[in-house]
């Protein structure tokens, strides 16, 4: 038993019919697994008396509120092992199972989406249906819709992205606007931000690869790398660069094309040729 004589509190294990404490203000108790308050006169359920006497979060009315929604701003399901907090926090899950949504609309028209965490206001919001997804942040991947097996971590990360399987954006802004686009990993804030259809890109660095919008099988590394609006639609770009106007490293996958030197990205294409090597300042 411990006592809080201060504040005239006493928590014990009892009966219903223990009496109010030493100073005749109070006892909270517990009687068959119910937490209850004595005041003197009477017992009530800790929460309110709307409780009913009960001993799960979802049955306490005066704890759990829908607030406008139709699920409470806490719920938590055994049978399809699902925990939603927020403001219409998974509002429309019918059959999903394997759910943890957090923060306001989080998930909030999800209806059999599987084994996915949403954590932030509005994030997945609209991700109906899909296995596998993470989002963490406030809009993240507000307007997914159908996808699966996506990371999406950071504010606006994915925000307007429609589509697209497997892809790993982390940063503020990064994949934005990502549409049919698969298999692209982005690291760092806005990397690969205006992607939409392009897929098996690697881009690491803030603003790394902004530009890219169908272009596939690139690498970029670093600060702005890539971040050249000649670049939009290329495949198979290698960039390394710590600014938009010192690139020092640049190759062409696909022809095998090699370029070391000062601003050695700046030129949108290698001309033609295959397999060439060239260590020059300002190369083209």
């Amino acid at each position: 038993m411990g006592s809080i004589f201060g504040d005239r509190l006493e928590l014990v294990e009892a009966s219903s019919t223990q009496t109010p404490g030493p100073r005749g203000d109070g006892v909270i108790y517990t009687e068959s697994g119910v937490l209850k308050f004595h005041n003197r006169t009477a017992e009530s359920i800790i929460g309110g008396a709307g409780g009913g006497g009960v001993k799960k979060l979802n049955d306490l009315t005066d704890a759990v509120k829908t607030n406008g929604g139709s699920n409470p701003i806490i719920t938590f399901d055994g049978t399809l092992i699902n925990t939603f907090l927020g403001k219409e926090a998974g509002d429309a899950v019918t059959t999903g199972s394997n759910l943890i949504l957090i923060g306001e609309d989080s998930g909030v028209l999800m209806t059999t989406a599987s084994n996915t965490v949403s954590i932030g206001a509005l994030a997945g919001a609209t991700t109906v249906d899909g296995v596998g997804n993470v989002f963490v942040g406030t809009n993240a991947a507000n307007t997914l819709g159908t996808s699966s097996n996506n990371v999406y971590i950071g504010f606006g990360s994915g925000a307007t992205a429609t589509g697209g399987f497997s892809n790993t954006y982390i940063g503020k802004d990064s994949g934005m606007v990502n549409g049919s686009g698969d298999q692209n990993t982005g690291v760092g804030e806005s990397a690969g931000k205006a992607i939409s259809s392009g897929s098996r890109n690697t881009i690491f660095g803030k603003n790394a690869g902004d530009e890219t919008t169908t272009g596939s099988g690139c690498i970029y590394i670093g600060y702005s790398a890539g971040a050249n609006v000649a670049f939009a639609t290329l495949d198979d770009q290698f960039v390394v660069a710590n600014d938009t106007t010192t690139q020092l490293f640049r190759g062409d996958l696909g022809d095998q094309n090699l370029v070391l030197g000062y601003d050695a990205a700046a030129a949108p294409d290698f001309k033609s040729g295959t397999k060439c090597l060239m260590l020059v300042e300002g190369a083209t």
